[in-house]
């Protein structure tokens, strides 16, 4: 189980520090692709021992897409791929994104800081909340990707390891047939609108 996987990390994972059976674990995600939950359990804190709530988040890619069931397969190589890119973001923006502690081959888990405290910008942007601040934080940040990581600031190395580090077929061709050709197909099984949506 989940549990018994982030018990045995305790010891190794600095982030895990206490965590025991008696951890919550509750389902949170609401994505497409991977399941996400948020861990929660009481460590006590050296030397007084008081007792403190620890969290941190973690990500599950299964062996199919999560929102369309286990006969639609996916790779889970994908969960690498956005681990490695968050170390890349916070290696050269750090708070631009949460925190990745750990990734695991074997159990295609991904362990990260738990930003509970913030808003969903997607559902500030919908309920008519924009600040000004955030949006210059985050065009601040895209620029400062796009310097670090643009073909013409790394050597020749550099960039042909970065394209292989960070090449992913599969979920391009995820993107293009979920976002751009089976919408667009009323007698497609993943294609789940209503009549009145496809008419």
């Amino acid at each position: 189980s989940l549990l018994d996987i982030l018990v045995g990390l305790e010891k190794s994972v600095d982030q895990l520090n206490g965590l025991t059976r008696d951890a919550e674990i509750k389902e949170i995600g609401d994505g497409n692709l991977n399941f996400v939950y948020r861990v929660t359990w009481n460590a006590e804190s050296p030397p007084s021992g008081l007792s403190h709530r620890r969290s941190v988040i973690v990500k599950h890619a299964p062996t199919y897409i999560r929102c369309l069931g286990p006969e639609y397969g996916l790779t889970q190589g994908r969960l690498k791929v956005e681990y490695d890119a968050l170390c890349r973001f916070h290696s050269v923006a750090p708070g631009s994104c949460p925190q990745p502690y750990y990734f695991g081959r074997d159990s295609t888990i991904m362990i990260m800081e738990d930003l509970e405290s913030f808003s969903v910008m997607r559902a500030e942007v919908v309920a008519g909340n924009v600040n000004a601040t955030v949006v210059c934080s985050v065009a601040k940040l895209a620029a400062t990707v796009h310097r670090t990581f643009h073909r013409d600031t790394l050597a020749d190395d550099e960039w042909r390891q970065l394209c292989a580090d960070f090449s992913n077929d599969d979920m391009v061709d995820i993107t293009r047939q979920y976002l751009f050709v089976r919408p667009f197909d009323a007698d497609d099984p993943t294609n789940k609108s209503p009549p009145v949506a496809r008419a």
